[in-house]
């Protein structure tokens, strides 16, 4: 039964496969809207769980102590290259780079959030200090290392049984 379940996970988890699920589940509204989940989201458009340290806290004073919480537990030091797998919106990127001075680069699957990314690096002025890619986890070129990586909410995504190739993808990385 378990051999049944992994082979299953792994035929559910192939690039293309991937691919279709984050189109369905992020590009809702056309290659270029974003108006769906601006509807719902914070600003920074955090898309998993905001942290409390305060009770007081607004949704946005929440969702930037979470991301302030990432950076400080992955240790981040200016100059660094940060690596974030599944960077949905670019709001751990923005702010790594904005108040960590890393050089921060992520992937994403989703039309969407690519070109939203992009959007927000120029009217930020990130350029050369923040970039995206429209690319599979599976396909980051491996030649230059990264210092740190982080993976938000992409567990969901990568299925039970792919787990060890993400893992061994992310200790090349």
């Amino acid at each position: 039964r378990d051999v049944l379940h992994r082979s299953r996970s792994h035929s559910r988890h192939t690039p293309q496969v991937d691919a279709r699920q984050i189109e369905f589940h992020y590009d809702l509204d056309g290659a270029g809207g974003h108006e769906f989940y601006g509807l719902w989201l914070d600003p920074m458009r955090v898309y998993s769980c905001a942290y409390w340290p305060d009770a007081g806290m607004t949704l946005e004073q929440a969702q930037a102590a979470k991301l302030e919480h990432i950076c400080r537990k992955l240790m981040l030091a200016p100059g660094e290259r940060l690596l974030d797998i599944g960077a949905g919106w670019g709001a751990l990127l923005f702010w790594a780079a904005e108040h960590h001075g890393v050089r921060a680069h992520g992937v994403t699957l989703s039309k969407n959030q690519h070109a939203w990314v992009q959007q927000q690096i120029e009217r930020r002025g990130l350029k050369g200090r923040v970039s995206i890619e429209l690319l599979d986890y599976r396909s980051i070129d491996e030649r230059e290392p990264f210092d740190k990586i982080a993976s938000v909410g992409m567990f969901e995504h990568v299925g039970l049984a792919m787990l060890p190739v993400y893992f061994d993808k992310i200790r090349r990385l």
